[in-house]
């Protein structure tokens, strides 16, 4: 009992083997809590009665933003935005472009922002990023929150359904190429040919990289003249979950020197759709 006027009290009891509790809610108790004697083996004790009180817990001090999301990317810009803590108005950012995870000495890429958005500048086109937010206040830093960014790739479009990449040269595709095989994430972004396209000389992608997006070939078609002594050889190397690649045609010459080599894609994997998105290519002709 810790002082008197609680309307409730705390029974502690105790054994050899187990510990248990009773509350008792009888406000003429205000005896000392004895423990059940010799129970177990145990030896009788007694300890004080207590109640244990509860009250909404508000955190004080500088907390991080409750999130934070990309909004926005350009071929060589990444916009995030974040939902601060209530409180919290002052903000330091990161962006890594080595992999590096900041920590509380790291120099911020920019500090003492009063908004909730920021803009990361000069990046590279169809790259990957993490970015990161904190709170600053009075002095103090909270723990850094992250976020997956990414830049578009040097191609006309958003690589969104309204506004796909638009894929007008030979140039276009092996830009496309390059990225795939930078790991670029496709997965959820179209892509769109605008006209027929001759000259692909290599496949887009490679053995470790594949394309996850939709390829609309438009009714358009690509005559390539490719010559490959990888595995898995065709337009594309090899198609990951999300793919769709339909209404295209595919004329020229397409040699594989190894396994897997088809007009359209070298190899398709169905153990790669673990995530129960469909791999497909329909309307095509090669």
């Amino acid at each position: 009992r810790k002082s008197s006027g609680y309307s409730s009290s705390q029974l502690w009891r105790y054994t050899y083997h187990v510990a248990r509790t009773n509350t008792r809610h009888d406000d003429s108790d205000q005896s000392v809590a004895q423990h059940p004697g010799l129970i177990d083996g145990s030896t009788t004790g007694k300890v004080p009665n207590i109640k244990l009180g509860t009250a909404a817990y508000t955190p004080t001090g500088c907390i991080k933003p409750i999130s934070a999301t990309q909004t926005r990317s350009t071929a060589s810009s990444a916009t995030i935005s974040w939902e601060p803590f209530p409180g919290t108005s002052n903000f330091d950012v990161y962006i890594s472009t080595t992999g590096i995870v900041p920590n509380s000495t790291t120099t911020p890429t920019a500090s003492n922002i009063t908004a909730t958005t920021y803009t990361f500048y000069d990046l590279n086109p169809a790259s990957g990023y993490k970015a990161y937010v904190r709170a600053s206040q009075g002095g103090q830093h909270s723990g850094w929150r992250s976020v997956v960014v990414s830049t578009r790739l040097d191609i006309a479009g958003e690589g969104t359904v309204l506004n796909p990449y638009m894929l007008r040269t030979v140039g276009d595709l092996n830009t496309l190429d390059a990225a795939v095989t930078a790991n670029y994430p496709t997965q959820g972004k179209h892509f769109l040919l605008m006209n027929d396209i001759s000259g692909l000389e290599s496949p887009i992608g490679d053995g470790d990289h594949w394309f996850q997006g939709e390829f609309d070939g438009n009714g358009k078609a690509l005559n390539v003249n490719i010559v490959s002594y990888d595995e898995n050889t065709g337009v594309f190397t090899k198609l990951g979950p999300g793919a769709h690649i339909h209404d295209l045609t595919v004329t020229g010459s397409l040699s594989g020197y190894a396994a897997n080599t088809g007009g359209i894609v070298g190899y398709v994997d169905a153990t790669e759709t673990f995530d129960f998105s469909p791999i497909i290519i329909d309307n095509c002709v090669c």
